[in-house]
């Protein structure tokens, strides 16, 4: 198990650094590489649990097997740990303001970029995992999903990051 946190930390602090490059921050912010960094390290043991159910429930790397596992955790977990994640990112960016705000800007985060982030998790998850799933052995997935995951927690650093603008008409 400890693997498995050093890998989502490992996770989280690549992929924001690949983050702050993309995005061209002048100078990186060391403390949002350690946030991130710690989503990873937090977020590892109930996506690993997650994952472990999710094969005892369904079992099997048949194309159809495949295609539940996949399903379901594209309609269940992805959701919930992208929610999360923009929760965890606004709870730090609003240190110190009002606990309502946090609340605010993260409910403007989920309603602005949720289904934006869900649409680019199956685009991208979807043939990875189904890839995953059913061909690749144990032993290599966890290295080709730590590769892929390091682009994705780029992505969702990137947007957990990005300034909202509240579009709600008043």
């Amino acid at each position: 198990m400890r693997a498995i946190f050093t890998v989502f930390h490992q996770i989280g602090c690549i992929g924001d650094t690949v983050a702050q490059y993309v995005e061209k921050i002048p100078e990186w912010d060391l403390n949002r590489i350690i946030r991130v960094a710690s989503w990873g390290t937090i977020s590892a043991a109930p996506v690993f649990m997650w994952l472990r159910k999710l094969e005892g429930i369904v079992g099997g790397n048949t194309w159809r097997h495949a295609l539940t596992k996949v399903t379901l955790h594209q309609a269940i977990a992805s959701p919930i740990h992208n929610s999360l994640f923009y929760g965890y990112v606004g709870w730090w960016q609003t240190q110190g303001e009002e606990k309502s705000l946090w609340w605010d800007a993260w409910m403007l985060k989920l309603r602005n970029e949720l289904i934006t982030t869900q649409i680019s998790a199956c685009a991208v998850w979807f043939p990875a995992n189904m890839l995953a799933f059913s061909f690749l052995p144990l032993r290599y997935r966890v290295v080709f999903q730590s590769l892929l995951g390091t682009l994705w927690m780029a992505y969702l650093s990137h947007i957990g990051h990005a300034e909202e603008k509240d579009e709600t008409i008043s």
